[in-house]
Formats: C-alpha cells, sequence, structure tokens
C-alpha cells in the first residue's frame, strides 16, 4: 500500500512503512522527514553527502523541481509507547501528535498540535516547514529561527522516535540536496523563507554562516552561488564572491559541474569571457552520469561566451547541438534563425 496526496500549496505527504514521510516544495524547496530514514539515492565524491537527482518536466529554464520518488510501502504512526507515556510532557504528546496528523493529510490539526509544542525545536521545525508550503513566511522564519537557535538540540525528538527528517533543497533545475533537521538544514529552509520575504541580507548571513559552519561542502558552495547568481547580469560584488567560491573547483560530480557552470557565468557576467570559457569548458568534460539539463545550461552558456569572443562558427555549433537536444532551449531557436511562424 501506498498513499501520496497533496495537503497544501507545494506540501506533499507519502505515508510508507515505519511512518510518516512528507516533502514540501515551494519554489524547488522539497523536505521529507519519515521514520524509515532519509532518501538518498547517490553519494557526492569527497563530501559524505547525497543527493537526488529530479527529473523535470517542460521546457528548460524553470526552477520548479518535480517530487523525488519513493518505494510503496506501508504507513505506520509513531507512538509514545504506555510506559514512556506515563513520564512524557503535554509538549511532546503534542509533538507526536503533531507528526501523526501530518501523515494523516490533516494539516489544521497538525499546526493545531504542534502550536502547543511550542518551544521543541523538532516541533518549530516541523510547523515552520509546513508554513513554507502556504507561503506564511512571516510565521516559518520565527519558528525556524527558534529551531535553529536550539543548537545541537534540534533533531533529538525525532531521534528519540525513529522519525528522521531530512530536507531537500532544490538548488538546481534538476537536483534535490538532502540534508538533515540540524543546523545546516533549518539554516538553508531559512534562506529559501527570506527570499520568500525577499530579505536577502538575511538570506546572505545565514548562507555565511553556512560557509563558516560547513564551507568545504559542495552543497553549501552551490547554494550560495545560485543565489548570488539569480538574477542576470549579477552585480560585480556577487560575481567575485561567486569565482573566489568556486576558485578549485573540480568536476567530480554532477554538483561540481552546476557550480562550474555559475562560475562560468560569474566571471562572463565580469567581462572575462576567456576565463568563463574556460570554466564551462571544464563543467562539460566529463559527461557521464550528468544529466542533460546541466550539459545544455553548460552549452548554452558556452555559446553566447564564444559570441563575445567573436568565435562566430564555434557559437553556431554549440547553439546547433543543443538545439538538436532540446528545440525549446531558451532563445536558442530564434539565435539560430529557426523562430516559429506561430
Amino acid at each position: 500500500f501506498f498513499r501520496r496526496f497533496r495537503i497544501a500549496p507545494g506540501v506533499h505527504l507519502n505515508l510508507s512503512k515505519g511512518g510518516v514521510s512528507m516533502s514540501v516544495g515551494p519554489r524547488g524547496l522539497k523536505a521529507t522527514s519519515g521514520t524509515s530514514g532519509r532518501r538518498f539515492t547517490a553519494g557526492i565524491p569527497g563530501t559524505g553527502l547525497h543527493y537526488t537527482k529530479v527529473a523535470k518536466p517542460g521546457r528548460s529554464g524553470s526552477r520548479a523541481a518535480g517530487a523525488v520518488a519513493h518505494s510503496p510501502e506501508q504507513a505506520e504512526p509513531i507512538r509514545t509507547g504506555f510506559w514512556r507515556n506515563l513520564g512524557t510532557s503535554a509538549e511532546e504528546k503534542a509533538f507526536v501528535e503533531g507528526v501523526n496528523s501530518a501523515a494523516r493529510g490533516d494539516d489544521q490539526a497538525a499546526a493545531g498540535h504542534l502550536a502547543k509544542a511550542r518551544g521543541l525545536p523538532d516541533a518549530d521545525f516541523l510547523a515552520g516547514v509546513l508554513l513554507i508550503g502556504n507561503h506564511r513566511w512571516d510565521e516559518a522564519a520565527l519558528l525556524l529561527r527558534s529551531a535553529h537557535e536550539a543548537g545541537d538540540k534540534l533533531g533529538w525528538l525525532f531521534g528519540k522516535y525513529g522519525a528522521n527528517v531530512s530536507v531537500g533543497l532544490a538548488i538546481s533545475d534538476e537536483i534535490s540536496v538532502q540534508v538533515g533537521a540540524d543546523r545546516i538544514g533549518v539554516l538553508l529552509c531559512l534562506v529559501e523563507v527570506y527570499q520568500g520575504l525577499n530579505r536577502q541580507a538575511d538570506a546572505i548571513a545565514c548562507l555565511e554562516e553556512l560557509l563558516r559552519l560547513a564551507g568545504g561542502d559542495v552543497v553549501v558552495q552551490l547554494s550560495l552561488a545560485e543565489f548570488l547568481m539569480e538574477t542576470r547580469p549579477a552585480p560585480q560584488d556577487r560575481c567575485r564572491k561567486v569565482v573566489s567560491l568556486t576558485q578549485e573547483t573540480q568536476n567530480v560530480s554532477e554538483l561540481h559541474a552546476a557550480l562550474l557552470l555559475y562560475r562560468g557565468q560569474a566571471l562572463r557576467d565580469l567581462g572575462l569571457p576567456t576565463a568563463a570559457r574556460d570554466a564551462l569548458t571544464a563543467g562539460l568534460r566529463r559527461r557521464k552520469d550528468r544529466r542533460p539539463e546541466i550539459l545544455n545550461a553548460l552549452r548554452y552558456e558556452r555559446g553566447l561566451v564564444y559570441l563575445e569572443l567573436k568565435q562566430k562558427q564555434r557559437a553556431r555549433r554549440e547553439l546547433e547541438t543543443l538545439y538538436a537536444a532540446d528545440p525549446d532551449y531558451e532563445d536558442v531557436a530564434e539565435r539560430l534563425g529557426l523562430e516559429s511562424s506561430g
């Protein structure tokens, strides 16, 4: 038996063996919690992190990511147990009821129970994630900040009941990266919330704290680079940050290839097309285990760089290759003089 249903804009619940699995996904954010553990599909060499590739339907360029698929399993609620229940606080019981209500698809009941557990880091985290699904950014920010201030206590209750929680952030069109219910996970959620509130300075502050906590992790680097390069052409100070951040990046995984894409974009926006070409070429050097969306984005950017370098034949060859792979990609058809008459 497997059941998956929508409970709010951008929020889905998966019921599977061992308990609750919840997916939350505005603007590419995907959160998954479940008693059966974290949902990882591939490792990132040298980091200890994992990521899930997300199939993206439709035209390239959209930031919306698809949901991560899970195997059908039987759902079971989490329980306090009789003897444990005798010494369990009212707040903790409310947390358990909140998790189970969310599993049943009753988000209003879940919110009510979690409100009674206010102050418990895991309850605040879960309530904040549910609010993200409804784009209730201010309330989500308040709860997630409370969870963040708890430090290492965050995740303790989930662990006590064997209900691990993982949050996946779609930091590119086709990749969702899984992180835990910990300081890194809540900071990434806060970045999403602050972007929803258009509080750019607060989002950058969270990303800089992430760099201090785990600056060597490609997930953190890619999250920051994606944020800094979201608007093109990017301001020069942001471009310089991305160039500095990606200085030693090698193309050892799909995430690193995406990081090289942002490096190439930053160098191009700084008016350094030759350096941009080199970064993009490095990103294209390995194509095995790379999704077409990543390769197409690299090709498109390199085609534009070739145009800036006055290498028209190379630019056209790049764009023709891209058109053959994805005729609807950005403005490739227009650049090739192949606009639809309709």
